[in-house]
């Protein structure tokens, strides 16, 4: 096994397993839910072929399948195509975890005070 192919599996296991064990990291140490927020529950909607409900845990989901398919291709896609495809990607995750975090989804919420970090803080520095 290549040496990069391994890191990535090392990598994608540890995310898995953080995730699994506590969920989304930026949600944990900061209380502010990420733009990938309820891709998870979204792909277990579309697994028991609920689409609406898939669609509204998180619109992206019905891209997973090509991005997933673009990673397995990467090294037979031409890099210019590549990046523009990263990049389109990163412009719509933005654009939708925009309009979700300011149209009062219930699906993503920034509470820092739900944070590990913030929650830490408190606990060394006692409010009086």
């Amino acid at each position: 096994m290549k040496k990069s192919r391994r890191r990535d599996l090392l990598l994608f296991g540890a995310i898995a397993l953080f995730v699994l064990l506590l969920g989304c990291p930026l949600r944990f140490f900061t209380g502010v839910c990420c733009p990938g927020c309820g891709m998870t529950r979204a792909v277990c909607a579309l697994l028991r072929l609920d689409l609406p409900l898939a669609l509204h845990y998180h619109p992206l989901v019905v891209l997973l399948p090509a991005a997933a398919l673009a990673y397995l291709l990467r090294g037979r896609i031409p890099a210019k195509i590549m990046r523009g495809l990263v990049i389109l990607a990163l412009l719509a995750l933005t654009a939708v975890y925009v309009i979700r975090m300011t149209g009062g989804s219930d699906v993503v919420y920034a509470r820092p005070e739900k944070g590990a970090i913030l929650r830490l803080v408190r606990w060394i520095v006692p409010a009086k």
